[in-house]
C-alpha cells in the first residue's frame, strides 16, 4: 500500500479478519431469515430493518475485499470498489481472478461458490428455524370474534 508520495504507508490494524466477516455474513443471513418468519414488524420497522439490513450485506463483502486485498498486496482501483459494492456477484470472481496467482484462480473460483451456497444454506436454515418458532409482533395481536347484531330468520331480519 503505498501513500500520496511513494513510500509504503504503514498498515492499519484490521479489527477483523477476512473469514470472520464470511461468519458474519453467515450469521447476519440465518438472522435475517429467522427475523422473516418470526418478527412481524410494522410497515415503519420493516422499512428500517430492511434498510439496515442492506447496508450491513453491502458493506461486510466490501470489507472482506478491502481486507483481502490488503493481505495480497492487491492495488483497488475505483471501478473495483464500485463493481464490488453494486455488482457484488460479478464484480468479485473478476477480483479472484485478477488477484490470485495462475495456480490459485480455480481454487479461488471454487471457494467463492461453496462461500455462496453456504450463504445461501445459512438463509435456507434462517428461514426453516423461523418456521418452528411462534410470530410475534404488533400485527399478530389475537382477533376478536365477531357476531352480527342481527340473526336472520327465515328471510326476514330479526333483532336480539
Amino acid at each position: 500500500m503505498r501513500d500520496t508520495i511513494g513510500r509504503s504507508a504503514p498498515r492499519r490494524a484490521a479489527w477483523m479478519r477476512p473469514r470472520q466477516v464470511l461468519l458474519l455474513m453467515a450469521a447476519s443471513l440465518f438472522l435475517a431469515g429467522l427475523l422473516e418468519q418470526t418478527a412481524d414488524p410494522g410497515p415503519w420497522m420493516l422499512f428500517v430493518s430492511s434498510l439496515l439490513f442492506a447496508l450491513l450485506q453491502n458493506f461486510l463483502p466490501f470489507y472482506w475485499y478491502r481486507l483481502d486485498s490488503d493481505l495480497r498486496d492487491f492495488p483497488r482501483s475505483r471501478w473495483m470498489n464500485f463493481g464490488i459494492v453494486f455488482m457484488m456477484p460479478l464484480a468479485m470472481p473478476v477480483y479472484l481472478l485478477r488477484s490470485r496467482a495462475r495456480g490459485q484462480r480455480l481454487r479461488a473460483l471454487l471457494r467463492f461458490a461453496a462461500c455462496a451456497l453456504l450463504l445461501a444454506l445459512a438463509i435456507g436454515l434462517g428461514l426453516f428455524a423461523g418456521t418452528l418458532l411462534p410470530r410475534t409482533g404488533p400485527l399478530q395481536q389475537p382477533q376478536k370474534s365477531i357476531e352480527p347484531d342481527t340473526v336472520t330468520v327465515r328471510g326476514a331480519p330479526a333483532t336480539r
